[in-house]
């Protein structure tokens, strides 16, 4: 994985996210689930996303609530179980 660290900080501050569409940022980010996702060079869909998300506070709730809970995966002891996990079994 190679996602911007700066990514999890922002989804810890609980703000919606609306963000392009590079891999690296589309390893985390959903586009409707977590964020909002718009094409790299695509400044009307931008614009498009962040009126959404003024005009739907309900959304901006939802797709902080799942970053939040979606980001619990990528925590450093979360990891660890995981790295653990797969050199355990190839003993």
């Amino acid at each position: 994985m190679t996602s911007p660290m700066k990514l999890f900080e922002y989804i810890d501050s609980a703000r919606p996210i609306v963000a392009t569409d590079i891999p690296s940022v589309l390893e985390i980010l959903k586009d409707r689930f977590n964020s909002l996702i718009s094409p790299v060079n695509d400044s009307r869909k931008l614009s498009e996303n962040i009126r959404c998300l003024l005009l739907n506070p309900s959304l901006c709730q939802e797709l902080v609530q799942n970053a939040l809970q979606d980001i619990k995966k990528y925590t450093w002891d979360t990891r660890v179980q995981s790295i653990s996990r797969l050199i355990f079994e190839a003993m």
